[in-house]
């Protein structure tokens, strides 16, 4: 905790200066905001290289160093892998099945195209047709598709046939961020684009 404090100093004296300045101006979206963007963006690169470092330092101080991270990884219990003895750990261990889940990959693919296609159109059709209650109406359909699209993916991800734990976790997370993310940002971006267009 020391050192991430310790590292806290520097964006913190620059973002009470920036919030000193946008209160004394009145205007909240200045150059100073921009440049304590970009020093963020710098800062958070260095931390993360110096972590990595500091990680390293307390692992060989530890006598940890020669540890394999991979040895932490939990096989996911619905894995379907054949089972071989490694000479390396002497261990049975499962070994993938050639590309049984790269269908899986290629058809979830498709799934999030075809469900932003009814994000979109749904959409669109409720601000043309519903008037004053598009925006409730818009909400319970965001909510709806989001929880459909979330079991159907998870299905697809579980008969993708991810090995390890983190690789699933990472896989569900990346795909409906994704489509979250686009599903509940489509006013702002029809917005912005109609915004440009006068």
């Amino acid at each position: 905790m020391d050192f991430y404090t310790v590292w806290l100093i520097i964006p913190s004296i620059f973002g009470v200066a920036c919030t000193a300045y946008q209160f004394q101006t009145g205007e909240f979206i200045t150059l100073w905001s921009f440049g304590f963007s970009v020093l963020m963006s710098f800062w958070v690169t260095l931390f993360q290289e110096r972590w990595k470092r500091k990680q390293n330092e307390l692992r060989l101080q530890w006598g940890i160093l020669l540890a394999d991270p991979k040895d932490d990884d939990q096989i996911q219990p619905q894995f379907k892998g054949n089972e071989c003895f490694s000479m390396l750990n002497h261990k049975v261990n499962l070994k993938e099945i050639s590309n049984e889940g790269l269908l899986y990959r290629v058809l979830n693919v498709f799934i999030i195209i075809a469900f932003i296609s009814i994000s979109l159109y749904s959409f669109f059709t409720v601000k043309e047709n519903m008037g004053s209650l598009a925006g409730v109406v818009n909400g319970m359909i965001i909510g709806a598709v989001n929880w459909i699209y979330r079991k159907v993916t998870v299905a697809l991800i579980i008969k993708e046939n991810h090995k390890l734990q983190e690789l699933f976790t990472q896989a569900i997370s990346l795909r409906l961020f994704f489509f979250q993310f686009v599903n509940a940002n489509i006013g702002i971006f029809s917005t912005i684009y109609q915004t440009q267009n006068l």
